[in-house]
Protein backbone atom coordinates (compact mmCIF):
# COMPACT_ATOMS: atom_id res chain seq x y z
CA UNK A 1 0.00 0.00 0.00
CA UNK A 2 2.82 2.44 0.69
CA UNK A 3 4.67 1.48 -2.12
CA UNK A 4 1.27 2.10 -4.24
CA UNK A 5 0.84 5.32 -2.45
CA UNK A 6 4.19 6.47 -3.40
CA UNK A 7 4.43 5.84 -6.85
CA UNK A 8 0.72 7.59 -6.93
CA UNK A 9 2.51 10.80 -5.55
CA UNK A 10 4.95 10.67 -7.58
CA UNK A 11 3.00 10.82 -10.96
CA UNK A 12 1.15 13.69 -9.44
CA UNK A 13 4.18 15.48 -8.60
CA UNK A 14 5.18 15.08 -12.31
CA UNK A 15 1.53 16.19 -13.39
CA UNK A 16 2.17 19.28 -11.51
CA UNK A 17 5.85 20.33 -12.87
CA UNK A 18 4.62 19.31 -17.03
CA UNK A 19 1.60 21.68 -15.97
CA UNK A 20 3.81 24.53 -14.56
CA UNK A 21 6.15 24.06 -17.43
CA UNK A 22 3.03 24.32 -19.72
CA UNK A 23 2.32 27.40 -18.10
CA UNK A 24 5.62 29.07 -18.71
CA UNK A 25 6.17 27.91 -22.20
CA UNK A 26 2.14 29.65 -22.67
CA UNK A 27 3.34 32.97 -21.06
CA UNK A 28 6.36 33.04 -23.07
CA UNK A 29 4.69 32.46 -26.02
CA UNK A 30 1.61 35.42 -25.33
CA UNK A 31 4.99 37.50 -24.13
CA UNK A 32 6.26 37.07 -27.48
CA UNK A 33 2.85 37.74 -29.14
CA UNK A 34 2.52 40.87 -27.38
CA UNK A 35 6.11 41.68 -28.58
CA UNK A 36 5.31 41.26 -32.04
CA UNK A 37 2.12 42.48 -31.47
CA UNK A 38 3.90 46.40 -30.43
CA UNK A 39 6.56 46.23 -32.85
CA UNK A 40 4.10 45.70 -35.81
CA UNK A 41 2.24 48.70 -34.19
CA UNK A 42 5.02 50.41 -34.09
CA UNK A 43 6.24 50.05 -37.88
CA UNK A 44 2.74 50.67 -39.06
CA UNK A 45 2.97 53.50 -37.25
CA UNK A 46 5.58 54.75 -38.49
CA UNK A 47 4.71 53.56 -42.05
CA UNK A 48 1.77 55.83 -41.92
CA UNK A 49 3.83 58.39 -41.56
CA UNK A 50 5.65 59.69 -44.79
CA UNK A 51 8.14 62.56 -45.20
CA UNK A 52 8.27 64.84 -47.82
CA UNK A 53 11.21 67.65 -48.11
CA UNK A 54 9.79 70.57 -48.50
CA UNK A 55 10.66 72.31 -52.50
CA UNK A 56 10.13 75.42 -54.64
CA UNK A 57 7.69 74.58 -57.29
CA UNK A 58 6.14 76.19 -59.94
CA UNK A 59 1.99 76.38 -60.83
CA UNK A 60 0.54 78.15 -64.34
CA UNK A 61 -2.85 78.92 -64.21
CA UNK A 62 -4.52 77.70 -67.16
CA UNK A 63 -7.94 78.92 -68.57
CA UNK A 64 -9.68 77.03 -71.03
CA UNK A 65 -11.91 79.82 -73.27
CA UNK A 66 -13.35 79.85 -76.55
CA UNK A 67 -12.34 83.24 -79.09
CA UNK A 68 -13.03 84.72 -82.34
CA UNK A 69 -9.88 85.71 -85.02
CA UNK A 70 -9.85 88.52 -86.38
CA UNK A 71 -7.69 88.76 -89.33
CA UNK A 72 -7.41 90.15 -93.35
CA UNK A 73 -8.80 87.25 -95.27
CA UNK A 74 -9.76 88.14 -98.90
CA UNK A 75 -12.18 85.57 -100.43
CA UNK A 76 -12.58 84.95 -103.76
CA UNK A 77 -16.21 84.16 -105.68
CA UNK A 78 -17.41 83.35 -108.61
CA UNK A 79 -21.15 83.10 -110.41
CA UNK A 80 -20.33 79.92 -112.28
CA UNK A 81 -22.35 76.96 -110.48
CA UNK A 82 -20.47 74.31 -111.79
CA UNK A 83 -16.98 72.31 -110.99
CA UNK A 84 -14.54 73.95 -109.00
CA UNK A 85 -10.86 72.71 -109.88
CA UNK A 86 -8.17 74.07 -107.64
CA UNK A 87 -5.05 74.34 -108.61
CA UNK A 88 -3.02 74.74 -105.20
CA UNK A 89 -3.55 72.32 -102.34
CA UNK A 90 -5.06 73.22 -99.16
CA UNK A 91 -3.30 75.68 -96.60
CA UNK A 92 -1.04 76.35 -99.55
CA UNK A 93 1.36 79.62 -99.10
CA UNK A 94 0.71 81.53 -102.34
CA UNK A 95 1.46 84.90 -103.54
CA UNK A 96 -1.12 88.14 -104.78
CA UNK A 97 -1.93 87.03 -108.07
CA UNK A 98 -1.64 83.31 -107.98
CA UNK A 99 -4.83 81.27 -109.72
CA UNK A 100 -5.95 79.58 -107.53
CA UNK A 101 -8.77 77.94 -108.55
CA UNK A 102 -10.75 77.62 -112.03
CA UNK A 103 -15.05 77.60 -112.08
CA UNK A 104 -16.83 75.87 -114.86
CA UNK A 105 -20.51 76.39 -115.54
CA UNK A 106 -22.82 73.74 -114.83
CA UNK A 107 -24.84 72.36 -117.00
CA UNK A 108 -27.82 70.65 -114.93
CA UNK A 109 -29.11 73.59 -113.19
CA UNK A 110 -28.04 73.75 -109.49
CA UNK A 111 -24.84 72.59 -107.93
CA UNK A 112 -24.88 69.44 -108.13
CA UNK A 113 -22.23 69.14 -110.48
CA UNK A 114 -19.86 71.26 -107.77
CA UNK A 115 -20.75 68.33 -105.31
CA UNK A 116 -19.91 65.91 -107.34
CA UNK A 117 -16.97 67.05 -108.46
CA UNK A 118 -15.32 68.24 -105.04
CA UNK A 119 -16.07 64.87 -103.95
CA UNK A 120 -13.76 63.64 -106.26
CA UNK A 121 -11.10 66.08 -105.76
CA UNK A 122 -11.22 65.64 -102.22
CA UNK A 123 -10.28 61.69 -102.99
CA UNK A 124 -7.88 62.80 -105.73
CA UNK A 125 -5.73 64.78 -103.18
CA UNK A 126 -6.16 62.72 -100.06
CA UNK A 127 -4.64 60.36 -102.96
CA UNK A 128 -1.65 62.44 -103.52
CA UNK A 129 -0.89 62.85 -99.93
CA UNK A 130 -0.62 59.35 -99.08
CA UNK A 131 1.85 58.91 -102.11
CA UNK A 132 4.30 61.65 -101.34
CA UNK A 133 6.30 59.35 -99.10
CA UNK A 134 6.48 56.21 -99.31
CA UNK A 135 7.66 54.72 -95.94
CA UNK A 136 5.72 56.75 -93.00
CA UNK A 137 6.32 55.89 -89.26
CA UNK A 138 2.68 54.85 -89.51
CA UNK A 139 2.19 53.20 -86.20
CA UNK A 140 3.26 56.00 -83.92
CA UNK A 141 1.32 58.39 -86.09
CA UNK A 142 -1.71 55.51 -85.83
CA UNK A 143 -1.25 55.12 -82.19
CA UNK A 144 -1.26 59.41 -82.00
CA UNK A 145 -4.10 60.24 -83.61
CA UNK A 146 -6.26 57.24 -82.11
CA UNK A 147 -5.35 57.81 -78.51
CA UNK A 148 -6.09 61.77 -79.69
CA UNK A 149 -9.43 60.62 -81.11
CA UNK A 150 -10.67 58.79 -78.25
CA UNK A 151 -9.60 61.74 -75.56
CA UNK A 152 -11.55 64.10 -77.03
CA UNK A 153 -14.19 62.19 -77.90
CA UNK A 154 -14.53 61.15 -73.74
CA UNK A 155 -14.03 64.78 -72.95
CA UNK A 156 -16.96 65.45 -75.62
CA UNK A 157 -14.96 68.18 -77.89
CA UNK A 158 -16.42 66.62 -81.44
CA UNK A 159 -14.99 68.77 -83.58
CA UNK A 160 -11.48 67.84 -82.45
CA UNK A 161 -11.88 64.72 -82.38
CA UNK A 162 -13.31 65.07 -86.00
CA UNK A 163 -9.92 66.67 -87.06
CA UNK A 164 -8.30 64.03 -85.02
CA UNK A 165 -10.15 60.66 -86.97
CA UNK A 166 -9.36 62.55 -90.32
CA UNK A 167 -5.73 62.08 -89.53
CA UNK A 168 -6.16 58.66 -88.33
CA UNK A 169 -7.92 57.77 -91.87
CA UNK A 170 -5.01 59.20 -93.78
CA UNK A 171 -2.57 57.48 -91.99
CA UNK A 172 -4.25 54.02 -92.77
CA UNK A 173 -4.37 55.08 -96.27
CA UNK A 174 -1.33 56.06 -96.58
CA UNK A 175 -0.18 52.60 -94.79
CA UNK A 176 -1.91 50.54 -97.45
CA UNK A 177 -0.69 52.85 -100.03
CA UNK A 178 3.31 51.64 -98.96
CA UNK A 179 2.17 48.21 -99.16
CA UNK A 180 0.99 47.99 -102.64
CA UNK A 181 4.00 50.43 -104.23
CA UNK A 182 1.48 52.95 -105.16
CA UNK A 183 0.07 51.46 -107.97
CA UNK A 184 -3.68 51.15 -106.90
CA UNK A 185 -3.43 55.23 -105.78
CA UNK A 186 -1.86 56.03 -109.30
CA UNK A 187 -4.57 54.10 -110.62
CA UNK A 188 -7.60 55.66 -108.72
CA UNK A 189 -6.38 59.03 -109.39
CA UNK A 190 -6.61 58.62 -112.98
CA UNK A 191 -9.94 57.04 -112.58
CA UNK A 192 -10.91 60.18 -110.84
CA UNK A 193 -9.52 62.63 -113.29
CA UNK A 194 -11.22 60.85 -115.81
CA UNK A 195 -14.66 61.10 -114.03
CA UNK A 196 -13.71 64.69 -113.06
CA UNK A 197 -13.26 65.50 -116.81
CA UNK A 198 -16.39 63.65 -117.73
CA UNK A 199 -17.94 66.13 -115.73
CA UNK A 200 -16.43 69.62 -117.44
CA UNK A 201 -15.55 68.25 -120.92
CA UNK A 202 -18.55 70.21 -122.37
CA UNK A 203 -18.00 73.69 -120.49
CA UNK A 204 -13.90 73.68 -121.04
CA UNK A 205 -13.92 77.22 -122.66
CA UNK A 206 -16.47 78.85 -120.02
CA UNK A 207 -14.88 78.83 -116.70
CA UNK A 208 -13.89 81.36 -114.87
CA UNK A 209 -10.12 81.99 -113.39
CA UNK A 210 -10.18 83.19 -109.51
CA UNK A 211 -6.56 84.56 -108.35
CA UNK A 212 -5.20 85.76 -104.92
CA UNK A 213 -6.06 89.11 -103.76
CA UNK A 214 -3.50 89.11 -101.45
CA UNK A 215 -0.24 86.39 -99.81
CA UNK A 216 -1.09 84.47 -97.32
CA UNK A 217 -2.28 80.52 -97.07
CA UNK A 218 -4.75 79.52 -99.18
CA UNK A 219 -8.39 77.46 -98.06
CA UNK A 220 -11.15 76.45 -99.80
CA UNK A 221 -13.70 76.92 -96.61
CA UNK A 222 -15.41 80.67 -96.16
CA UNK A 223 -17.58 81.86 -93.57
CA UNK A 224 -19.06 84.95 -95.09
CA UNK A 225 -17.38 86.91 -92.56
CA UNK A 226 -14.03 87.32 -94.46
CA UNK A 227 -14.49 91.39 -94.57
CA UNK A 228 -16.33 91.83 -91.31
CA UNK A 229 -13.67 90.26 -89.57
CA UNK A 230 -10.76 92.46 -90.59
CA UNK A 231 -8.16 93.70 -88.26
CA UNK A 232 -9.57 97.11 -88.08
CA UNK A 233 -12.94 95.80 -86.91
CA UNK A 234 -11.07 95.04 -83.40
CA UNK A 235 -10.73 99.01 -82.91
CA UNK A 236 -13.73 100.05 -80.41
CA UNK A 237 -15.04 96.61 -80.31
CA UNK A 238 -17.16 95.71 -77.33
CA UNK A 239 -19.11 92.77 -76.24
CA UNK A 240 -22.43 94.26 -78.01
CA UNK A 241 -20.92 95.27 -81.36
CA UNK A 242 -19.47 91.48 -81.86
CA UNK A 243 -22.59 90.09 -81.28
CA UNK A 244 -23.69 92.51 -83.97
CA UNK A 245 -21.05 90.81 -86.66
CA UNK A 246 -21.79 87.86 -85.52
CA UNK A 247 -25.51 87.95 -86.05
CA UNK A 248 -25.22 89.71 -89.80
CA UNK A 249 -26.04 87.98 -92.81
CA UNK A 250 -23.24 86.03 -94.36
CA UNK A 251 -23.78 84.12 -97.62
CA UNK A 252 -21.40 81.76 -98.93
CA UNK A 253 -23.38 80.34 -101.66
CA UNK A 254 -21.11 82.29 -104.46
CA UNK A 255 -17.78 81.99 -102.55
CA UNK A 256 -15.23 79.50 -103.81
CA UNK A 257 -12.64 79.89 -101.35
CA UNK A 258 -9.90 82.51 -99.43
CA UNK A 259 -6.39 83.76 -98.91
CA UNK A 260 -5.95 84.39 -95.53
CA UNK A 261 -2.99 86.43 -94.17
CA UNK A 262 -0.30 84.81 -91.90
CA UNK A 263 1.00 88.03 -90.61
CA UNK A 264 -0.94 90.26 -87.41
CA UNK A 265 -4.27 88.74 -85.67
CA UNK A 266 -6.77 89.36 -82.97
CA UNK A 267 -8.38 86.63 -80.96
CA UNK A 268 -11.05 88.39 -78.94
CA UNK A 269 -12.28 86.23 -76.27
CA UNK A 270 -15.90 87.09 -74.37
CA UNK A 271 -15.77 86.13 -71.04
CA UNK A 272 -18.01 87.30 -67.78
CA UNK A 273 -16.05 89.38 -65.23
CA UNK A 274 -15.10 86.87 -62.63
CA UNK A 275 -13.14 85.02 -65.49
CA UNK A 276 -11.49 88.79 -66.53
CA UNK A 277 -10.00 88.43 -62.99
CA UNK A 278 -6.35 87.95 -63.10
CA UNK A 279 -5.93 89.42 -66.63
CA UNK A 280 -4.23 92.93 -67.11
CA UNK A 281 -3.73 94.66 -70.23
CA UNK A 282 -0.15 95.20 -71.60
CA UNK A 283 0.93 91.56 -70.30
CA UNK A 284 1.51 88.86 -72.63
CA UNK A 285 0.17 85.48 -72.06
CA UNK A 286 0.90 82.34 -74.09
CA UNK A 287 -1.77 81.20 -76.07
CA UNK A 288 -2.40 77.58 -77.38
CA UNK A 289 -4.95 76.80 -79.87
CA UNK A 290 -6.69 73.20 -79.17
CA UNK A 291 -6.78 72.25 -82.88
CA UNK A 292 -2.60 73.31 -83.14
CA UNK A 293 -0.79 75.87 -82.88
CA UNK A 294 0.68 77.99 -79.78
CA UNK A 295 1.68 81.49 -79.55
CA UNK A 296 2.60 84.60 -77.17
CA UNK A 297 -0.20 87.29 -77.26
CA UNK A 298 -0.09 90.37 -76.15
CA UNK A 299 -3.71 91.31 -74.37
CA UNK A 300 -4.39 94.94 -75.85
CA UNK A 301 -7.45 95.87 -74.14
CA UNK A 302 -9.78 94.50 -72.18
CA UNK A 303 -13.41 95.98 -73.19
CA UNK A 304 -17.02 96.06 -70.84
CA UNK A 305 -20.11 95.89 -72.06
CA UNK A 306 -22.38 98.90 -70.81
CA UNK A 307 -24.35 96.80 -68.27
CA UNK A 308 -21.14 95.33 -67.05
CA UNK A 309 -22.32 91.53 -67.55
CA UNK A 310 -19.61 90.79 -70.00
CA UNK A 311 -16.25 91.59 -71.14
CA UNK A 312 -13.93 91.12 -74.33
CA UNK A 313 -10.01 90.19 -74.00
CA UNK A 314 -8.65 91.40 -76.80
CA UNK A 315 -5.45 89.51 -77.94
CA UNK A 316 -3.12 90.53 -80.73
CA UNK A 317 0.05 88.28 -81.96
CA UNK A 318 2.36 89.59 -85.13
CA UNK A 319 2.17 86.70 -86.75
CA UNK A 320 -0.12 83.06 -87.35
CA UNK A 321 1.46 80.11 -84.98
CA UNK A 322 2.54 77.14 -87.47
CA UNK A 323 -0.13 74.59 -87.24
CA UNK A 324 -3.22 76.76 -86.24
CA UNK A 325 -6.10 76.42 -88.62
CA UNK A 326 -8.17 78.93 -90.52
CA UNK A 327 -11.57 78.29 -88.34
CA UNK A 328 -12.96 81.67 -87.00
CA UNK A 329 -13.89 80.12 -83.60
CA UNK A 330 -11.00 79.01 -82.14
CA UNK A 331 -10.76 76.84 -78.78
CA UNK A 332 -7.51 77.76 -76.77
CA UNK A 333 -6.18 77.40 -73.67
CA UNK A 334 -4.35 80.61 -72.06
CA UNK A 335 -1.60 80.39 -69.79
CA UNK A 336 -2.97 83.03 -66.99
CA UNK A 337 -0.49 83.58 -64.28
CA UNK A 338 2.06 81.55 -62.86
CA UNK A 339 2.44 81.01 -59.07
CA UNK A 340 5.66 80.09 -57.18
CA UNK A 341 6.33 78.93 -53.65
CA UNK A 342 7.00 75.80 -51.70
CA UNK A 343 5.03 72.75 -52.62
CA UNK A 344 3.09 70.84 -49.87
CA UNK A 345 0.85 67.82 -49.90
CA UNK A 346 -2.79 68.51 -49.22
CA UNK A 347 -2.85 65.74 -47.17
CA UNK A 348 -0.35 67.29 -44.58
CA UNK A 349 -2.36 70.95 -44.52
CA UNK A 350 -4.09 71.42 -41.29
CA UNK A 351 -6.50 74.13 -41.30
CA UNK A 352 -7.83 75.41 -37.52
CA UNK A 353 -11.59 76.95 -37.95
CA UNK A 354 -13.30 79.71 -35.68
CA UNK A 355 -16.71 78.99 -34.42
CA UNK A 356 -18.16 81.07 -38.15
CA UNK A 357 -16.11 78.13 -39.61
CA UNK A 358 -13.86 80.45 -41.10
CA UNK A 359 -10.46 79.44 -41.30
CA UNK A 360 -7.89 81.15 -38.81
CA UNK A 361 -4.69 79.31 -39.31
CA UNK A 362 -2.83 76.83 -41.45
CA UNK A 363 -0.12 74.79 -40.67
CA UNK A 364 2.01 71.88 -41.03
CA UNK A 365 3.91 69.69 -38.75
CA UNK A 366 7.60 68.63 -39.64
CA UNK A 367 10.50 66.55 -38.14
CA UNK A 368 13.07 68.62 -35.59
CA UNK A 369 15.25 66.38 -33.35
CA UNK A 370 13.39 63.44 -33.86
CA UNK A 371 9.86 65.33 -32.82
CA UNK A 372 7.11 66.74 -35.01
CA UNK A 373 7.20 70.61 -34.74
CA UNK A 374 4.73 72.97 -36.04
CA UNK A 375 5.28 74.85 -39.11
CA UNK A 376 3.10 77.77 -40.24
CA UNK A 377 2.09 78.41 -43.83
CA UNK A 378 0.07 81.20 -45.88
CA UNK A 379 -1.58 78.62 -48.58
CA UNK A 380 -1.57 80.55 -52.14
CA UNK A 381 -2.75 77.57 -53.97
CA UNK A 382 -4.43 74.24 -53.78
CA UNK A 383 -5.01 71.94 -57.06
CA UNK A 384 -7.60 69.09 -57.56
CA UNK A 385 -4.83 66.45 -57.52
CA UNK A 386 -4.23 66.70 -54.15
CA UNK A 387 -0.98 69.23 -53.97
CA UNK A 388 -0.79 72.75 -52.33
CA UNK A 389 1.45 75.77 -53.11
CA UNK A 390 2.25 77.80 -49.68
CA UNK A 391 3.81 81.37 -49.92
CA UNK A 392 7.75 81.91 -48.59
CA UNK A 393 8.42 83.09 -45.29
CA UNK A 394 11.19 84.10 -43.77
CA UNK A 395 9.62 84.80 -40.43
CA UNK A 396 10.50 82.34 -38.11
CA UNK A 397 8.13 78.84 -37.07
CA UNK A 398 7.26 79.09 -40.44
CA UNK A 399 7.98 76.21 -43.17
CA UNK A 400 11.16 76.82 -45.14
CA UNK A 401 12.75 74.82 -48.10
CA UNK A 402 14.97 71.90 -46.91
CA UNK A 403 12.10 70.85 -43.97
CA UNK A 404 10.88 67.13 -43.88
CA UNK A 405 6.90 67.80 -44.26
CA UNK A 406 5.08 64.82 -42.11
CA UNK A 407 2.13 63.25 -44.03
CA UNK A 408 0.04 61.03 -42.23
CA UNK A 409 -4.16 60.23 -41.44
CA UNK A 410 -3.20 59.74 -37.93
CA UNK A 411 -3.22 62.53 -35.51
CA UNK A 412 -0.23 64.74 -35.03
CA UNK A 413 0.65 66.88 -32.31
CA UNK A 414 3.59 68.99 -31.15
CA UNK A 415 6.33 67.30 -29.67
CA UNK A 416 5.35 63.91 -30.49
CA UNK A 417 8.30 61.58 -30.53
CA UNK A 418 9.29 60.05 -33.97
CA UNK A 419 10.52 56.83 -35.22
CA UNK A 420 14.15 57.91 -37.17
Amino acid sequence: MRAQGGVSMRRNAARQQKGRVSQLICVFLLLALLCAIFVLEVYRNASDIGRETARIVTYTYMDRLEGYVFREEAAFHSTNNGPVEYLVAEGSAVQSGAHLASVYVGDLGGTSQREQAAALYEEIARLERAMERDVIAWQASYLADYAEMMQHTTAGDWQIALSAGEALAETLEKRSVMISGGQEARVRIATLYAEVEELIHNVQGEYAKCYAAQDGYFTATTDGYEASFGTAAVEGLTPEKLKTLLAQPNPTAENVGKVVSGKQFYLVIPVLPDDAIGYAEGESYMVHMTRGGSTEMLLERISTAADGKEMLLIMRAERMPEGMDYARRQPVTVEKIQVRGIGVPRSALVTETNAHGLPVARYVYVVKDGRATRRNVETVLCEDGGACIVAFSVQEGHLAVGDQILITSRSMYEGKELIR
